[in-house]
C-alpha cells in the first residue's frame, strides 16, 4: 500500500495489516546445549498480528499494554530497526527514536563524540550539529563528563544523553519508548516541559509507558496492544479504562473456581456487574460534608467524608479498600488505602469513612474505589477484588476569601514588611 499525495499531508504514520512473527529455530542449537529439550519452545512466536491505524501530523498518541504485548516490537517495526513479517509501513517525515537506553551509542567513544555520531546518522550536518552540541550537553546536564566514554557513564547519564539528542535535531515525528521513566523527577520534569514545548511546534509524538499518568499528560489518543493485537483506540481517558482492567491479576470465586479478569473485561464485562462471582465488592460511595450531608458541591478549607459500603461476603481475610481522587483531566491528585491505617474489613458488611480537608482548587474531581486482597504481604502482592471507577463526583468552587489559581489551596497569607 502507498500513500496518496493526499495521505502524506494529512498523516505522519500509516500502518496497515502490519503483521511481526519471530521464529525460534534459529535458537534450537543454542538452546539445546543449555537446556533440556523439553524445555524448549517450537515453531513460531507472533508479536503482531494483523495491526493496522494511521497517526495523524501534529497528533501525541500512547501505546499501552501488558508487558509481551507487542508495544516496543511496533515501535521497532515503525522505525525501521525491524522488518515486518506480512503488511505495509509508511512514514512521513524526519523520525527520531529513543526505543531503549543508550541505543546507538557506541560505549568506546565519548558522549561528544557519540552527539555527532547519533545526529549525523539522523540526517544533521556537522555544522548543524555544531550549533546545537553546547544545547545539548546542557540540557542532559552531563558536564566535565561529556569528553569521558560512554563506557564510564551512569545509566541516568546515558538515558540524558540519548533523549537531549533526539529532541534537539527537530524532528517531525518523536518515539519515546519508556525513557520518561528513567532518570531523577527533576530532569523528567524538565524532559516533559521539553516534550510539550516539541508538541507546541506541531510535531507528531508517540509514547510508550506503563505509567497512566504520562499517559493522560503527553497524549490526546492512546492506542491498546493485547497479545499482538490493537484492541482499543481512542481518546486517551477512555482507553485508560479498558488498560486498567487488563492489568488485573486473575481473581478467585467463592466456590474456588478462577475468574479471568482479563479476558472478562476484554468483552466490556466488569465482573463487579456479577455479584455472585465476587468474594467482596463495592457497594456505594457517596461524599459528605462534617454534618453528613451528602453534597455535590465543595468549598477549599472544608471538611468533607468520602464514605464507601463494602460487602465482604466470605470474610476474606487481608482486603484492602483504596481510594483515588482524579480531577477532570483524569490525573490522580490523592490516594489513600485502608492498609495504611491498619483497618481490617473482615466483617460482612463495612462501611468506611476517609476525612479530608478539601484543599482542591476549582474543578470536577472523581472518585475510584478499588477492593484487593493482599495474599502475599512480605512480598507485597496483591490480587484485584473489584475495582469501580467513577463510583461518586463532586465539584469545588471557590469563595470571595479563598480566590486562589492552580491545582491545589495551600492558605497562603501575605503581609507588607
Amino acid at each position: 500500500m502507498g500513500c496518496t499525495p493526499s495521505d502524506k499531508k494529512e498523516f505522519a504514520i500509516v500502518v496497515k495489516n502490519l503483521s511481526k512473527t519471530f521464529s525460534y529455530s534459529h535458537l534450537k542449537v543454542l538452546k539445546n546445549s543449555l537446556m533440556p529439550s523439553p524445555c524448549l519452545k517450537q515453531g513460531d512466536f507472533v508479536a503482531l498480528d494483523n495491526v493496522s491505524f494511521k497517526i495523524r501530523n501534529g497528533e501525541s498518541v500512547g501505546i499501552a499494554g501488558i508487558n509481551g504485548a507487542g508495544k516496543s516490537t511496533l515501535l521497532r517495526t515503525i522505525s525501521g530497526v525491524l522488518k515486518p513479517s506480512t503488511g505495509s509501513i509508511e512514514v512521513n517525515g524526519k523520525l527520531s527514536a529513543l526505543l531503549e537506553l543508550g541505543s546507538g551509542f557506541n560505549s568506546d567513544f565519548s558522549g561528544r563524540e557519540n552527539i555527532y555520531l547519533n545526529a549525523s546518522i539522523l540526517g544533521l550536518s556537522n555544522s548543524e550539529i555544531g550549533k546545537i552540541i553546547e544545547e545539548i550537553i546542557d540540557f542532559a546536564e552531563i558536564g566535565d563528563f561529556i569528553d569521558n566514554p560512554i563506557s564510564t557513564y551512569s545509566s541516568g547519564m546515558t538515558m540524558r544523553l540519548a533523549f537531549a539528542v533526539q529532541v534537539f535535531i527537530n524532528p517531525k515525528i518523536l518515539i519515546i519508548d519508556e525513557a520518561l521513566s528513567v532518570g531523577d523527577q527533576f530532569f523528567r520534569k524538565k524532559c516533559l516541559e521539553k516534550v510539550h514545548q516539541l508538541l507546541s511546534k506541531s510535531i507528531t509524538f508517540i509514547l510508550v509507558s506503563h505509567n497512566e499518568e504520562m499517559f493522560r499528560q503527553m497524549t490526546k489518543r492512546l492506542l491498546l496492544i493485547h497479545k499482538g493485537k490493537l484492541i482499543a483506540d481512542g481518546k486517551t481517558n477512555e482507553v485508560i479504562d479498558q488498560y486498567d482492567k487488563i492489568m488485573g491479576k486473575p481473581m478467585r470465586r467463592f466456590d474456588g473456581q478462577i475468574i479471568d479478569r482479563n479476558d472478562a473485561y476484554l468483552k466490556n464485562k466488569s465482573i463487579s456487574k456479577n455479584p455472585s462471582s465476587l468474594l467482596a465488592k463495592v457497594v456505594d460511595v457517596c461524599v459528605q460534608d462534617k454534618d453528613r450531608k451528602v453534597r455535590s458541591i465543595y468549598y477549599p478549607g472544608e471538611e468533607l467524608i468520602i464514605r464507601v459500603n463494602i460487602q465482604n461476603v466470605s470474610k476474606m481475610p487481608h482486603l484492602n479498600l483504596g481510594i483515588r481522587i482524579r480531577n477532570r483531566d483524569g490525573l490522580k491528585v490523592h490516594s489513600w488505602s485502608t492498609k495504611s491505617d491498619n483497618l481490617p474489613l473482615n466483617e460482612i458488611n463495612t462501611i468506611v469513612e476517609v476525612k479530608l480537608t478539601c484543599n482542591l482548587g476549582l474543578g470536577i474531581y472523581s472518585i475510584d474505589a478499588i477492593i484487593v486482597q493482599e495474599n502475599d504481604i512480605i512480598n507485597s502482592r496483591s490480587d484485584y477484588i473489584d475495582w469501580v471507577r467513577d463510583a461518586s463526583f463532586f465539584r469545588v468552587e471557590l469563595t470571595s476569601d479563598k480566590t486562589f489559581g492552580g491545582v491545589c489551596y495551600l492558605n497562603a497569607k501575605s503581609r507588607i514588611l
